[in-house]
């Protein structure tokens, strides 16, 4: 559920490879949700070029234009939602390198799983060190609010996630449980693999 500044996709990249490599442009892009999930778009369409089968990109750029959407529900929790995802753009930037450079042997829904799970243990790694294990009401309330209002105006793909979450564990879904975020990440891919 992807949301660093540090690299990111350009055309020069693309013409060398694919790899991804700094540029001040990048750098600003990756400040903004709207930014990232541009970032994220652009990578995703490099890996599916290269062959390499997954849909993960593509969901983590979802999540970002589903916050840059909502970013007005965030109130008190904007600061640390845009500083994970610049964070979790840096982790992800690896994981696309990593990928391109023929470093992970996963593919399809192995590799999406494995790539959703790692970036919630950053997520959760990201969390513990900025607030130790109480996050304040005035981040977690807003954050899952995000979540709940207007669902019916949700993207779909976001809605029937949050919605199979929510069936699977007969609770509403709450962004701050890992459990939660990483099944809302697998709904996601495999609606964008199968569309159910």
């Amino acid at each position: 559920m992807g949301s660093g500044a540090g690299n990111t996709a350009t055309s020069q990249s693309q013409a060398e490879g694919g790899a991804v490599t700094s540029s001040d442009d990048g750098a600003q892009k990756g400040q903004t949700f709207a930014g990232r999930a541009e970032i994220y778009r652009d990578m995703q369409a490099q890996l599916s070029a290269a062959g390499i089968d997954t849909v993960w990109f593509g969901v983590a750029a979802d999540l970002n234009e589903f916050f840059a959407g909502r970013s007005g529900l965030l109130l008190t929790s904007y600061e640390y939602m845009n500083e994970l995802g610049i964070s979790l753009l840096d982790h992800n930037t690896n994981m696309f390198n990593s990928l391109m450079a023929g470093d992970i042997s996963l593919s399809g829904q192995s590799l999406d799983n494995f790539l959703v799970q790692g970036e919630q243990m950053h997520v959760q790694s990201f969390t513990v060190a900025r607030y130790g294990t109480s996050v304040p009401v005035s981040v977690r309330a807003p954050v899952n609010l995000a979540f709940s209002v207007g669902r019916m105006a949700l993207a779909s793909n976001i809605r029937s996630g949050v919605n199979y979450v929510e069936r699977r564990y007969s609770e509403n879904f709450n962004f701050w449980n890992t459990s939660h975020r990483i099944l809302l990440g697998e709904s996601m891919m495999s609606m964008a693999r199968h569309g159910n």
